[in-house]
């Protein structure tokens, strides 16, 4: 419904510049969030000037509180739309602006140190060894990070070719940005406290042990199988862009292709228990904290994120897929016992 083109704040419904000032914000940041999705009037006026309810407005309180808070803007759509709790979300922030505030406490008291001890060639010390400390604690973090995934990767059981794309894989787990997102702090310390866990290490060597065994026995070249699983992602993320369910012809097409391939290199042929074994050495199964992981490295690099999202489609449709043989077998069963 389009109202006059002069209408201001007719029937509760209010115009960019009336919603600016009563929040005091700019018109700019009200239209910037229009434009990114995050707070779209449902009205306009015939001249497609944007109108907005007092519920649109609450929304857009709301949104400008959270970000004085300090949260990011998908971590705000992910409040708003309900895919994160309130409660979730407030531990995100409370633990890290904790962390923030340690680090600021860190540099206020060195400064302090370092203006205690006069100006001069001292104090610029000090003021060095306080950047050199930061760094420092955030090389150690990532560190401890690589070594603990580099163990639990088993990469130097792999042959030669495989084991510098997976190292590779393992810088890709690191937060790309210098400032990260609540969401991202969180999910480097639960990472950290993961990959303390003895028993996360078990399940994920378990994990990697298919893939290695496979690529051993079977002396499957690195880099053919990750152009193939490269053209084979692409394919389910346009499925998953698309929305496409598991059980979709879609979808369904690129599972009998994958596993197609995956037999003749094994030369047995396509059932549950090779696609069972499928998923082990492509890395789409695993235990919750295995599955977890991957989930953490998603957050942490949100180009990930993506591909997580084919990943879980692609494990889906793999198991529709064994529903489906499976129930062909127990007809052919139940059909010879007759």
């Amino acid at each position: 419904m389009l109202l006059d083109s002069h209408a201001k704040s007719i029937e509760g419904r209010f115009s960019i510049g009336e919603v600016a000032k009563s929040t005091g914000t700019t018109v700019k940041t009200v239209r910037y969030y229009d434009e990114i999705g995050l707070l779209k009037p449902t009205m306009h006026t015939e001249g497609r000037h944007r109108l907005y309810t007092t519920a649109e407005v609450w929304r857009l309180e709301l949104i400008l509180t959270l970000r004085y808070l300090n949260f990011g803007i998908d971590e705000i759509r992910k409040i708003i739309s309900g895919e994160i709790s309130v409660s979730k979300a407030l531990d995100w922030q409370i633990e890290a602006l904790s962390t923030q505030q340690r680090t600021l406490s860190n540099m206020i008291t060195i400064l302090q140190r370092a203006k205690e001890n006069g100006i001069g060639e001292d104090s610029l010390h000090h003021i060095h060894d306080l950047v050199a400390s930061i760094s420092a604690n955030t090389e150690d973090r990532k560190k401890f990070i690589f070594k603990k995934i580099k163990e639990s990767m088993i990469i130097d059981q792999f042959p030669y070719d495989w084991k510098e794309p997976l190292i590779q894989s393992i810088d890709g787990i690191f937060p790309k940005n210098k400032k990260i997102t609540a969401l991202q702090s969180s999910a480097w310390n639960e990472m950290e406290e993961l990959l303390k866990d003895s028993q996360f290490h078990t399940e994920f060597r378990q994990s990697m042990e298919d893939c290695v065994n496979a690529v051993q026995q079977y002396s499957v070249n690195q880099d053919l199988w990750d152009k193939k699983t490269v053209e084979i992602y692409s394919r389910v993320i346009d499925a998953v862009k698309a929305q496409h369910p598991p059980e979709s012809t879609a979808v369904q097409e690129i599972v009998e292709y994958y596993a197609s391939k995956f037999a003749q290199m094994l030369q047995v042929p396509v059932t549950p228990d090779l696609l069972r074994y499928f998923m082990k050495v492509a890395r789409i199964s695993g235990t919750d904290r295995v599955l977890r992981f991957w989930e953490l490295r998603a957050i942490l690099n949100p180009d990930m994120e993506c591909a997580l999202k084919a990943k879980k489609l692609l494990y889906q449709g793999i198991m529709w897929k064994i529903a489906q043989l499976e129930e062909v077998q127990i007809k052919k069963k139940q059909a010879i016992s007759k």
